[in-house]
């Protein structure tokens, strides 16, 4: 069972954003919203078990973001053209935005789809598989053109390095274990030296957003509860923080400027 988030961990992340120059969060589906995967389109008897396996982490960092105002989104490579694939319906099936649009709507709080006013799927194989579109390019560019900002301005949270390739300048953060979704840590944990210098195979850079570097100091528990969500959220919250190499305090850290030159913040 997924622990809960450590409620000033997520605080934190929502006010940090915005003074890093973040007017977007795009959210990958698959392995990052859930746990799951829907392959090329969800049967509609595994739906319950996909929406169960939702990350606690997106929901309350998603709902927290909706009560701060960000704008969100979410790029998919869940294709409603799946539901042409032979074998498939929409009685059979459920994938792409109307799969996000249930997540959202039946694990989140009320009012946070309205902040999702965007929501892209598209897998480029099914659309002539253009150099252009491949990755999140295009889902990035459809969600940076309803929004209205710069690509500098967005961040992509996946599980795929590939989908953080892009040309344009938005930034990605890595959800590192897929297994269980996108975890709050995945934005206090170092960034090794070995994904600063990582070369995608199209030779496109990846602007990787900077670990925060204030994460706040969690909470003792006052009683023992047997390992329950609260000591082992705080536990985890520690361990993130430790990670970053971060201080106790919950402010946030002034933005820093992204030296494309060199390839770091």
């Amino acid at each position: 069972m997924e622990l809960a988030a450590e409620p000033r961990m997520v605080s934190t992340i929502a006010a940090s954003l915005p003074l890093k120059g973040i007017r977007v969060v795009v959210w990958d589906m698959d392995h990052t919203m859930s746990a799951k995967h829907c392959g090329d389109g969800l049967p509609r008897g595994q739906l319950a078990d996909y929406l169960a396996a939702a990350s606690e982490d997106f929901i309350q960092l998603a709902d927290a973001l909706a009560a701060s105002g960000m704008r969100q989104a979410v790029a998919t490579g869940s294709d409603m053209a799946e539901y042409d694939l032979e074998g498939h319906s929409r009685e059979t099936h459920i994938c792409g935005e109307d799969l996000a649009t249930e997540l959202i709507s039946r694990r989140c709080s009320v009012g946070t789809l309205a902040t999702f006013e965007v929501m892209v799927g598209f897998d480029c194989r099914l659309h002539g598989d253009k150099v252009e579109d491949r990755g999140k390019r295009h889902h990035m560019r459809t969600i940076a053109a309803h929004y209205g900002v710069q690509p500098r301005e967005m961040l992509l949270i996946d599980d795929s390095r590939a989908s953080l390739e892009n040309e344009a300048g938005y930034n990605g953060l890595l959800v590192r274990n897929p297994s269980s979704g996108f975890r709050l840590s995945d934005f206090f944990v170092g960034f090794q030296m070995a994904d600063m210098q990582y070369k995608s195979r199209s030779g496109a850079p990846i602007r990787y957003f900077p670990a925060l570097e204030h994460a706040p100091k969690p909470q003792e528990s006052k009683q023992d509860d047997g390992g329950g969500a609260g000591a082992a959220g705080a536990a985890d919250a520690a361990g993130a923080a430790g990670a970053a190499g971060a201080t106790t305090s919950a402010t946030a850290a002034p933005p820093r400027e992204w030296d494309a030159a060199r390839g770091v913040w």
